[in-house]
């Protein structure tokens, strides 16, 4: 991804997908009640933040040599 047009455009969309998995997540959250509730908003944000992070491990970062 060598454009930052391109990059500006992916971490908005980026962005706008967590936010709205956030908020239905917290939707659903509010309707099962306590404790499942909470527990469903930590399952969430560990998702999100393993799907993040696994592609970055994977591709080994910009600074990776052949």
């Amino acid at each position: 991804m060598g454009q930052p047009v391109e990059l500006i455009g992916v971490v908005v969309v980026l962005v706008g997908a967590v936010l709205a998995a956030v908020r239905q997540a917290v939707t659903v959250a509010l309707r099962v009640g306590e404790p499942a509730g909470s527990l469903l908003l930590a399952v969430t944000v560990t998702v999100i933040a393993v799907a993040l992070i696994v592609p970055l491990m994977i591709s080994g970062g910009h600074g990776r040599r052949h």
